[in-house]
């Protein structure tokens, strides 16, 4: 070995030494006891997973997962999915609150209230992302003629509890809508209820 060399060895091997006793003095707290495990779901209230189609009408379709996630004195409601939406369907879906019955109140009194909402749509004739009072719809505006384009992609909505919520119901209660047919908006959902585990 030349001098250049023996010197870039010995470099690197103190570089290694030095990033190991980093790591070793780190992986202990300052009690010199190591770091207890923290849970990855701390916070983590409950969940519920999802899968509409519009097979009869337009093809729209949307799959996804929902967490509830304990932030002290609300809740956050994260949902995480995918959407496919086809030419025929303009209104593409719809993730709202669930009402109590035949009360709508809720659009005046939202239990939920969308706070981020985030969707990638690749091939879309101008994409609209609409946040509402009740929930959020993503969607496309209606294109001239013929010419409907295809779109998919994923989406992550954050609702946040209101002080109309009431926590000790133990449950969030929502609906996911998807499609178009003839004169119809959303032909097809589902009910999604995420319970509390405590």
């Amino acid at each position: 070995m030349n001098g250049r060399t023996k010197i870039a060895v010995a470099v690197s091997a103190i570089l290694l030494i030095a990033v190991l006793a980093f790591v070793a003095v780190h992986a202990r707290g300052n009690d010199g006891n190591e770091y207890r495990d923290v849970p990855i779901n701390e916070g983590l209230l409950g969940t519920a997973s999802f899968e509409v189609t519009d097979s009869e009408y337009s093809g729209t379709s949307t799959k996804g997962k929902i967490f509830a996630i304990d932030r002290g004195d609300t809740i956050l409601v994260r949902v995480v999915g995918e959407v496919h939406m086809y030419g025929k369907d303009s209104f593409g879906i719809e993730i709202t609150v669930t009402p109590e019955g035949e009360d709508f109140s809720y659009m005046r009194h939202p239990k939920l209230t969308p706070i981020e909402v985030y969707c990638d749509l690749e091939d879309m004739y101008t994409p609209v992302i609409q946040p509402l009072d009740y929930g959020v719809w993503i969607g496309k505006t209606r294109a001239t003629g013929l010419h409907r384009i295809d779109g998919s992609g994923t989406y992550v909505l954050d609702f946040e509890t209101t002080q109309y919520f009431n926590r000790e119901d133990g449950r969030i209660d929502m609906t996911v809508l998807a499609g178009e047919g003839p004169g119809l908006a959303y032909p097809s959902w589902t009910d999604v209820t995420i319970f509390f585990d405590n």
